[in-house]
């Protein structure tokens, strides 16, 4: 296997890592608290004084590991789970890699992997599943199924065509999800 292929992919996924890391942060404050912020305005800062982040503390791990885990003008400790997110970006993209090597189905398995990560730190942060993140995802499923990029094989079980597949998934999750707020309201309408 090639070091430097290795090197460059690490950076991409580590950066990408980092990103996911700003997504969160950002979109939760965006949702809950209606602030001045949004995904690009303003530059990363230190989210305790404000502070703006170098370029070379921008640099994932290495950042961290140059402000030892605290902001260098306030001393305030930045949280581990920005370091945590680069790391669980680098092992799942470069395994993905090693899996799939260089494929469409391997771009989209880690574009997926990607926006349901944002969608599971979300949720378990504040009850909070983005709309536009959950229908992305039906998107990309749908189209790489109309190209033939199938992401789930059925095995013969199931005979039907790669693009019902995720069709079928998405009535049922439409449906079962339609079904459950329905069966809460219902729920919390009889309590009262």
């Amino acid at each position: 296997m090639d070091a430097f292929l290795i090197a460059f992919l690490s950076i991409i996924f580590l950066s990408i890592g980092s990103l996911t890391s700003v997504l969160i942060h950002r979109l939760i404050l965006m949702e809950f608290q209606k602030t001045d912020i949004n995904l690009f305005f303003p530059p990363s800062h230190c989210i305790n004084c404000g502070a703006k982040i170098s370029l070379i503390n921008l640099i994932p791990i290495l950042g961290y590991v140059l402000q030892r885990g605290r902001c260098i003008k306030c001393n305030a400790s930045i949280s581990i789970t920005y370091l945590m997110h680069e790391i669980i970006h680098l092992v799942v993209g470069l395994s993905i890699y090693l899996f799939e090597g260089f494929s469409y189905q391997a771009l989209i398995t880690y574009i997926l992997f990607s926006i349901l990560y944002i969608l599971l730190i979300c949720d378990l942060k504040k009850f909070y599943l983005p709309l536009y993140l959950n229908l992305s995802i039906t998107l990309i499923v749908i189209i790489s199924a109309f190209f033939g990029i199938t992401l789930i094989e059925s095995y013969g079980f199931l005979n039907i065509s790669n693009i019902s597949l995720p069709l079928i998934g998405f009535i049922f999750g439409l449906t079962s999800s339609i079904g459950f707020s329905i069966f809460s309201v219902t729920l919390r309408w009889r309590k009262e």
